[in-house]
């Protein structure tokens, strides 16, 4: 790592707090609902190209240099999530008059935030830029551009951040007792892992999207969470993306302890994206999609050629 980038790690620890100290790319998954829309990706796309600026708070925001890219076969989307001044000043030194002086400047880039979309899996990497676009920051304006977008009706994003399914699950043995597991899903669109099928049929077969469950263990008894129980796979839904699983309960040492899968965010450490080295970028990204998309025995993916 170089030293540029080393500072670069250490402002955005400053900046962001606990997120920040692990890798810089996020992995989320997305759910994007238009009933009168044939094909949702056709038209995310579309907005991703061709959305106008939008005015907040006295900057501009949009998406920039949205273009395909391939890797191994496989599509992705890339583009820049940015923020700019559309006014701003500069200053520079008058040599003749050996004075300060102060021009106009236009469009001036605030920050950018690179990212990358798969769009066959509703799965992308996105590079937060501190406290300007920070991973929730990201989420909430991708999900507001796409849903405002529209002139054509309802239009919903769900967007959520992907877990270490690991970290949350030894953090959950860690527990010595589990009083209450809180868990809210919304369907998978279009992966299905077959360890939570049944979960997705289930909230299918009664015309819902977004399920909420909440379990309480008996006074003074602890859930049985085990590795092949409702709320297991619930869990394991929740930290592919597609919902939110939190815990409460009793630490080792005896204390109040917690656990989510917001805590345990999926990440890559890798260069910063720039026009001219997406392409090694995805290389380095590329492992991690196919990592997440084997999850739960996903054979479609598992067996996908190289």
């Amino acid at each position: 790592m170089s030293c540029h980038d080393r500072g670069d790690v250490s402002r955005m620890t400053a900046e962001v707090g606990t997120l920040a100290r692990i890798p810089k790319w996020f992995f989320a998954a997305y759910h994007l609902i238009a009933p009168a829309v044939d094909d949702v990706d056709a038209f995310l796309e579309k907005v991703l190209r061709e959305l106008p600026v939008q005015n907040l708070d006295g900057f501009e925001w949009g998406f920039s240099d949205v273009e395909d890219l391939t890797h191994e076969g496989d599509r992705y989307v890339f583009g820049y999530l940015y923020k700019s001044k559309p006014d701003s000043d500069r200053r520079r030194i008058d040599k003749d008059a050996r004075k300060t002086r102060t021009e106009p400047l236009e469009d001036e880039l605030v920050a950018r935030a690179a990212f990358f979309i798969r769009p066959d899996q509703h799965v992308m990497a996105f590079h937060p830029k501190g406290e300007v676009i920070s991973p929730e920051r990201f989420g909430d304006l991708f999900k507001r551009f796409v849903q405002e977008a529209s002139d054509i009706g309802f239009v919903s994003v769900y967007f959520n951040l992907i877990s270490e399914t690991r970290d949350i699950l030894r953090a959950i043995r860690s527990f010595q007792r589990v009083e209450r597991l809180d868990i809210r899903l919304v369907l998978p669109n279009p992966r299905l892992t077959p360890r939570y099928r049944m979960i997705r049929d289930e909230i299918a077969q009664v015309g819902a999207h977004e399920y909420r469950q909440r379990f309480d263990a008996q006074k003074q008894g602890s859930l049985n969470i085990g590795d092949d129980t409702w709320a297991h796979r619930s869990i394991e839904m929740a930290s592919d993306g597609f919902g939110v699983a939190r815990l409460v309960g009793t630490g080792e040492d005896g204390t109040r302890a917690t656990a989510s899968t917001e805590e345990h965010p999926a990440t890559v450490d890798a260069p910063d994206a720039e026009p001219e080295n997406k392409q090694s970028v995805l290389m380095v990204l590329a492992a991690k999609f196919r990592s997440i998309l084997s999850r739960g025995g996903n054979d479609e993916i598992q067996d996908k050629p190289k």
